[in-house]
């Protein structure tokens, strides 16, 4: 997972959500993934995973990881338009910290799924 957010925030010149990170992890085959060609990427996988199967997983994992500090992101807050009241909001994927790699390398996270 983390390779993929490495690559998809370091090779790419625009924002990613976590959907996109999601969606490349698993192998998507989503129009986004498609005209982006995203599913031409070294980090899109060629095969089935056996581990982190549904999108639910992914996104758990994903999230875990913004939690331990080991993956930034960012909320954007906006005025839908000059005078609103309201504001919309959206979660941008900004990258990996340094050394994360090697400190999830040395941690041990156990998980129970049903």
């Amino acid at each position: 997972m983390l390779e993929v957010v490495e690559y998809l925030t370091q090779e790419t010149s625009e924002q990613i959500g976590p959907d996109d990170v999601i969606d490349v992890f698993r192998g998507g085959k989503t129009a986004k993934i498609k005209q982006k060609n995203w599913n031409t990427l070294p980090v899109y996988p060629t095969e089935k995973r056996k581990v982190l199967k549904t999108k639910d997983l992914v996104q758990f994992a994903l999230t875990d990881l913004v939690v331990r500090g080991l993956v930034q992101e960012e909320i954007i807050l906006r005025k839908p338009f000059e005078g609103s009241k309201s504001l919309s909001s959206s979660i941008i994927v900004i990258g990996v910290v340094p050394g994360a790699q090697t400190n999830a390398d040395m941690q041990t996270w156990f998980y129970f799924v049903k």
